[in-house]
C-alpha cells in the first residue's frame, strides 16, 4: 500500500547511505560482495518500480521530490533526479570493477567521489519538506470518523444559549476537512459557566484588557479537523480564536489572536460623539513585562 511503502522508505533510506559509505571505506572481499549485491538490487528495484506511484527504500533521491524547490524545476531536471539512482548504482558497479582491474590503492579517488555523493544525498534528504503528504488509509479512517461524528452532532446538536449564539459545521467537497464554527456573546454582569467564554476572559485579564465598565464580549471559535499523519490517530485538529471584540459605550476593541496569545488590538469609537480616537496597538512582552506600543 502507498502509505506503508512511504513509511518504510522513510525509516530505511536513512541507513542506506551510511551503509554504502561503510562498505566503500572498509574494502574487503566481503564488503565488495555486499556492495555489489546492493547495487544490483538497486538497479533491479529501479526498473521494477518505474510504473509504481510510491517511493522505494532504494530510491536515494526520492526525498528530494518532497522539497519546495522540486515543483519549480523543469522537466529535464526532474528526470535527472528520478533516474539518478540508476546512474549511482550502475556507476558504483563500474567503479567496483575498475578497482579490481587497477588495484585498490588507485581506486582511492573513486572511493572519495562515491562517498561525497552519498553525503550530499543524505544531507539533502535530511531536510524534508513539511507539507502534508496524502496517506489513503488515513484519509479513509478520517472519513469514517467524520461520518460517525456527524451522526452524533445530528442526534445531539449544540444548544443555543448560555453565551453560544450560533453553531455551524462546514465540510470540504472531498470530506477531508471538517470545520466546527461556534459564535459566542457575553455581557458583563451576567454569570456564565461556559468554558470558552471563561477562557477568553482569562486571556483578556492576562493583558489587562478587561474593561472596568460594563462591556459586551463576542468571539468565534473555529476548530478544523483533518486526516492525521499519525497512524494511531483518527484526526488532527487546529484551534483558532477569531473576531475577538470587546464593546463598551465609548470604545470598540478588536483583538488579533496568534498561537495562543494576543498580538495586538485595534481601537475605534463606540459612538459618533465619543471622544475615543482610533488607534492600533502591538502587544509586546519584554521578559514578564507587557508593553502596548501604538503604531
Amino acid at each position: 500500500m502507498l502509505s506503508n511503502d512511504r513509511l518504510s522508505y522513510r525509516e530505511s533510506h536513512i541507513l542506506l547511505m551510511p551503509l554504502i559509505v561503510f562498505l566503500i571505506l572498509y574494502r574487503s572481499k566481503l564488503t565488495d560482495l555486499l556492495l555489489f549485491l546492493i547495487c544490483v538490487y538497486g538497479i533491479y528495484v529501479f526498473f521494477d518500480s518505474t510504473d509504481k506511484s510510491y517511493v522505494t527504500s532504494m530510491d536515494i533521491t526520492g526525498n528530494l521530490q518532497l522539497h519546495s524547490f522540486y515543483g519549480s524545476l523543469g522537466g529535464i531536471s526532474r528526470r535527472i533526479i528520478i533516474i539518478y539512482p540508476l546512474f549511482f548504482y550502475l556507476g558504483t558497479l563500474i567503479a567496483l570493477s575498475t578497482a579490481y582491474c587497477r588495484g585498490r590503492l588507485r581506486a582511492a579517488h573513486l572511493n572519495l567521489v562515491l562517498i561525497f555523493c552519498c553525503l550530499v544525498i543524505a544531507g539533502c534528504q535530511s531536510q524534508e519538506k513539511t507539507a502534508a503528504i496524502a496517506f489513503p488509509e488515513q484519509d479513509e479512517i478520517f472519513k469514517i470518523w467524520l461520518r460517525d461524528t456527524l451522526d452524533v452532532i445530528k442526534k445531539h446538536p449544540d444548544r443555543i444559549g448560555g453565551g453560544l449564539v450560533k453553531s455551524e459545521v462546514k465540510i470540504a467537497e472531498d470530506s477531508l476537512l471538517f470545520d466546527e464554527i461556534k459564535t459566542y456573546e457575553f455581557n458583563a454582569g451576567t454569570e456564565t459557566g461556559n468554558k470558552e467564554i471563561l477562557n477568553v476572559i482569562a486571556l483578556l485579564k492576562d493583558y489587562d484588557e478587561v474593561p472596568k465598565v460594563d462591556y459586551q464580549l463576542s468571539f468565534v471559535v473555529q476548530t478544523s479537523f483533518s486526516p492525521s499523519m499519525v497512524p494511531q490517530l483518527k484526526s488532527d485538529y487546529l484551534f483558532e480564536l477569531q473576531n475577538i471584540i470587546v464593546r463598551t459605550v465609548e470604545t470598540i476593541s478588536e483583538y488579533d489572536y496568534i498561537r495562543g496569545r494576543l498580538s495586538g488590538k485595534k481601537v475605534s469609537p463606540g459612538r459618533k460623539d465619543s471622544n475615543q480616537k482610533e488607534g492600533t496597538y502591538d502587544f509586546l512582552w519584554q521578559g514578564r513585562k507587557l508593553v502596548k506600543r501604538k503604531k
